[in-house]
C-alpha cells in the first residue's frame, strides 16, 4: 500500500493525462497523425473524458478522499486557465456532459459516449457501428487504467501531524 497526498495523486493523473498519445483512439476513428487539426480537435473533446473517468475511479476506490481530490484538481485547473477566457468553463462543461452520459457506467453508456464523439469527429459516418463499439471499449479500458492507478494507494487528505520533539 502506497500513501499519496492529494497533490501527489493529482500529479499522477496529470502525468497520465499529459503522456496520453490517444493513438489507439485516433486509429479507431481513422485519424492519421498528419491530420494535426483533427488530432487537436479530438484531444480537446476527449481529454476532459479522462477527468470524468478518473473522478469515477476515485469515487469507487477512495470515496472518502474523492471530493477533496476533485476540488483541489479543479481549483488548480481554474488557475491554469485564468488567461484563456472560457476554457475552464468549456472543460468543466464537457466533464459534466460526460458524467451525465455515463450515469451508470454501463457498456451501453460507454457506447453512447463513443457515439457522441464519433458524431462530432468522424469523417465517414455511413457505417460507424464498429467504430463506436471499438471506441466504447477503449474508453472502458481508460477507466480500468485509472482504477489500476488508484488501487493499492491510500490518499492522505489531512496533513500529517508534526510530532513535537
Amino acid at each position: 500500500m502506497r500513501n499519496l497526498s492529494v497533490n501527489e495523486s493529482i500529479k499522477e493523473f496529470n502525468r497520465y493525462y499529459l503522456d496520453a498519445t490517444l493513438q489507439e483512439e485516433l486509429t479507431v476513428l481513422g485519424i492519421g497523425q498528419g491530420r494535426r487539426f483533427k488530432c487537436e480537435q479530438f484531444a480537446e473533446l476527449y481529454k476532459p473524458l479522462f477527468l470524468t473517468l478518473w473522478v469515477h475511479a476515485l469515487d469507487t476506490l477512495h470515496k472518502d478522499a474523492s471530493d477533496t481530490v476533485r476540488d483541489a484538481y479543479l481549483k488548480g485547473l481554474k488557475s491554469c486557465f485564468r488567461r484563456q477566457q472560457g476554457e475552464y468553463e468549456r472543460v468543466v462543461g464537457l466533464v459534466m456532459e460526460y458524467e451525465a452520459m455515463l450515469d451508470d457506467f454501463s457498456s451501453a453508456s460507454f457506447r453512447f459516449v463513443a457515439q457522441e464523439i464519433v458524431n462530432k469527429i468522424a469523417r465517414n459516418k455511413k457505417d460507424d457501428t464498429e467504430m463506436v463499439e471499438r471506441l466504447g471499449i477503449t474508453v472502458q479500458s481508460r477507466l480500468r487504467d485509472f482504477e489500476n492507478m488508484l488501487e493499492g494507494v491510500t490518499i492522505i487528505t489531512q496533513p500529517e501531524q508534526e510530532s513535537s520533539l
